[in-house]
């Protein structure tokens, strides 16, 4: 039957008059909603409680075209931004691609400044993507409430009459529907929960912002954010600084490196010295004092759990279901930040490799590390570790760290140069550990320091890198006087190798003072018949040897032989230097006739304790060679040298520095017989290499006189005046006016007369008075020189 649309009054006459007759007959004075008949007739009726009335735009969700009006809810874009030039133009490129939907993920550390870079870019696609939706989506509860809101925006009557859920999906069907949307998600903890929303879109760009650095190669481009470079964290800290006064910047650039360059920290950092008038200088200080509570404190106002402090517990709170992330961590952060070989991570033996390294995956995974493809090493952000390290739980964490070291680090660097990559590859985080921890350290850790820094030492110095040798010994001796005291007999052998790197340094009046110090100890703890006294006397002998006092090292070398005849087996290594220091002494006061015989009867034992291609060999060579040299034997000083210097090459190679000394005496004896050919190679050879740099600039000066003097000989002029412009210039940094200076001046100016060059020699004359002007009174024999220079120069032109 009919529904009348016409509902009468109940007043109406024709409701009255209503009436049925006849079987089965029904009569009604209202509308009916059901009405059944027959014998069998059964009516169920359901009544809904609550009905939705949609309007007419909840059936067109998918029709073509855009919102004709913007719709955006991007964060305000942040007037700090510096930087990022690279990765904007990454994310300009996915406007380029046209057919399905393009997905970035921008990863990187928390607080690297993803979120700003990706704000940033998006409002600079407001009028080319519509709309342009922002999402917090770091759970999927959270990606519900934003895909909700979207909804909302695009028709907001259905904002007032769906649940989040329908609005959701119904988000998601807008999308699989229309193009030109931007949708950025922001903060997004896990991949899988936004696998469903990537499922629906077909043509569309999304932007991703997350901690995790993995998981994204089913679904999206990866763009790594790292931190800022050094002049754009230096530029954001003085423009957050100097925001609203002028304040001093000195020092800020120290605080953006001790940061790392973290965009967060330096803000921080930077809002706090505003606030509170600090000067960057001081901000170091409390980092260094006091680094838990500086990393706690942010800008007034801000959100307390944005500080350097806070902003990595969350990252390690989804770590929290296996704790050896989090010891990994609280061993790495000892380290230096870069290059970490992955043998320090292991934890212990009962831990088994797999799950080790998938502990590290899971770090790499959510940013707190990161991985070099091609060597596996691993790095760590600065200014994580230093957060790490500011927790109280990490301080046990030393221990494993310095035990990992010891354990890695090869035995006898001095001898084996096979090892000293591997040294090299460690000892930026010998050097880190030993820094940060120094600090508050109890005895168990000092003693660990001692041992990391002896090892230490022998290495540097095997490297001839000296400086760092004697620094490493100091740490030694300061940890021994600290545990044992000041006059304990462990302190004789520190002394002792503080004595010799003192020497090799030139400093011998230190050296001097460090071994008188230990020949006391000694003394007082021991009889006069000792190794101690042994060592001590050959040290002595060989320092004033190079100080030039030849009569106090003969004396000291006689009495080390005397004593070594009553103490020292017959053949034991020990002899080797008493015979080789013996010897010195006797060739330098020039009585080579006995001199020699004790060198080569050193030589003799180097050949038969270790073998005649072992560096000591190379080293009673070296003595051997000087000792022909002042018995007026060139040639054979000559052999001696070729032979440890093909010694030391097949040890070290070419590059080292000892080789590059050893090839110097080679260059000098093949001038000094006149073998001048091959002394100019060799010569040219050791200017080339790269440990050049590191003679002393009297040597190095040396060799291009020198060098220079034999391409004269050779009528080479132009190569000549190349080695006296080079020699004159590392001259300047110590002698500037001095007379060799002036001498090799005067040869430039006569190179350039005689190649016909007036004019080149009248430059180089001016060049020479611009730098008397900056040297003030110790450039007054420079301008006496430039007077007579000018005049020569004129006479020969006119």
């Amino acid at each position: 039957m009919k529904r009348s649309h016409h509902r009468p009054h109940p007043e109406d006459p024709q409701i009255a008059r209503t009436q049925a007759s006849g079987d089965r007959s029904i009569a009604a004075g209202r509308d009916i909603t059901l009405a059944s008949t027959g014998d069998n007739a059964v009516n169920v009726i359901q009544q809904a409680e609550n009905f939705i009335n949609l309007p007419a735009e909840a059936f067109n969700y998918a029709r073509d075209g855009l919102p004709s009006t913007c719709v955006t809810n991007l964060p305000r874009p942040s007037n700090l931004f510096v930087g990022r030039r690279a990765a904007l133009a990454q994310l300009d490129e996915s406007l380029d691609h046209c057919g399905p939907t393009v997905v970035r993920a921008v990863h990187g550390l928390g607080g690297v400044g993803k979120s700003t870079l990706v704000a940033q870019w998006a409002h600079g696609q407001r009028n080319k993507a519509n709309p342009t939706w922002w999402i917090t989506a770091e759970s999927p509860d959270a990606l519900q409430t934003g895909l909700a809101s979207l909804m909302t925006a695009l028709e907001p009557a259905l904002g007032q009459i769906l649940p989040r859920e329908a609005l959701a999906d119904r988000a998601m069907h807008w999308l699989a529907n229309h193009s030109g949307w931007l949708l950025v998600l922001d903060n997004v903890n896990n991949p899988t929960d936004i696998q469903t929303l990537l499922s629906y879109t077909q043509s569309g760009q999304v932007i991703i912002t997350s901690r995790r650095a993995t998981g994204w190669h089913h679904t999206s481009k990866s763009i790594a954010l790292d931190v800022l470079q050094a002049d754009e964290a230096l530029g954001l800290f003085v423009q957050i600084l100097t925001h609203d006064a002028p304040r001093p910047t000195d020092g800020a650039s120290e605080v953006c490196r001790e940061l790392g360059n973290l965009p967060l920290a330096i803000e921080q950092a930077a809002a706090f010295c505003a606030e509170t008038s600090t000067h960057p200088h001081d901000y170091l200080k409390m980092l260094s004092s006091h680094p838990a509570d500086t990393y706690a404190i942010g800008p007034e106002g801000s959100d307390a759990e944005r500080t350097i402090s806070r902003i990595w517990k969350i990252t390690l709170a989804q770590l929290d279901n296996d704790p050896l992330p989090t010891r990994i961590l609280r061993t790495l952060c000892w380290y230096a930040p870069d290059a970490i070989p992955r043998e320090l991570i292991v934890q212990s033996t009962d831990t088994p490799p797999p799950s080790q390294m998938r502990a590290v995956g899971r770090l790499i995974a959510h940013s707190m590390l990161s991985s070099n493809p091609e060597t596996g090493a691993l790095s760590m952000h600065r200014l994580v570790q230093a957060v790490i390290r500011s927790e109280s739980d990490s301080l046990r964490y030393r221990h494993t760290a310095a035990n990992q070291l010891l354990r890695n680090l090869p035995e006898d660097p001095e001898h084996d140069p096979h090892v000293w990559p591997e040294w090299w590859s460690l000892v930026p985080h010998v050097e880190a550990f030993i820094h940060h921890a120094s600090r508050n350290a109890d005895h168990g850790i000092l003693e660990l320091i001692h041992s990391l820094s002896s090892m230490a030492s022998i290495f540097f110095h095997s490297q001839k890198e000296v400086p760092s040798a004697l620094n490493a010994m100091q740490n030694c001796l300061n940890i021994v006087e600290h545990l044992r005291g000041h006059n304990t007999p462990e302190l004789i052998p520190i002394l002792r190798n503080i004595g010799m790197l003192y020497q090799e340094l030139g400093q011998k009046d230190a050296a001097i003072q460090n071994y008188e110090r230990a020949k006391s100890i000694t003394q007082e703890h021991f009889d006069e018949e000792n190794e101690e006294s042994l060592d001590l006397l050959i040290f002595t002998s060989s320092l004033y040897l190079s100080q030039g006092n030849f009569d106090k090292s003969l004396a000291d070398a006689k009495r080390a032989f005397r004593l070594g005849i009553k103490i020292i087996p017959p053949g034991d290594g020990k002899w080797v230097s008493a015979l080789r220091v013996l010897g010195e002494a006797y060739c330098a006061n020039r009585i080579t006739e006995k001199g020699i015989p004790y060198l080569k009867a050193a030589l003799n034992l180097v050949c038969r304790l270790d073998s005649p291609h072992h560096p000591h060999a190379a080293t009673v060579l070296r003595s051997l060679s000087m000792g022909y040299v002042v018995a007026g034997n060139p040639k054979e000083a000559l052999i001696c040298a070729k032979s440890g210097l093909k010694i030391v090459r097949t040890a070290y190679g070419s590059n080292h520095l000892v080789s590059v000394e050893f090839s110097l005496s080679v260059a000098r004896l093949l001038f000094k017989v006149g073998q001048l050919d091959e002394s100019l190679s060799t010569y040219i050879e050791v200017i080339e290499c790269d440990s050049f740099g590191r003679l002393s600039l009297t040597e190095q000066a040396d060799s291009r006189l020198t060098a220079s003097e034999i391409l004269w000989r050779f009528g080479d002029l132009d190569g000549e005046l190349t080695q006296l412009q080079y020699a004159l210039e590392l001259l300047d940094e110590k002698l500037p006016s001095s007379p060799l200076s002036l001498d090799i001046a005067s040869r430039i100016i006569m190179i350039h007369g005689e190649s016909g060059r007036p004019e080149a020699a009248m430059n180089f004359i001016h060049g020479m008075l611009t730098k008397a002007e900056s040297l003030r009174e110790d450039g007054d024999a420079i301008k006496e020189w430039a007077e007579t220079a000018i005049a020569n120069v004129q006479r020969r032109a006119g």
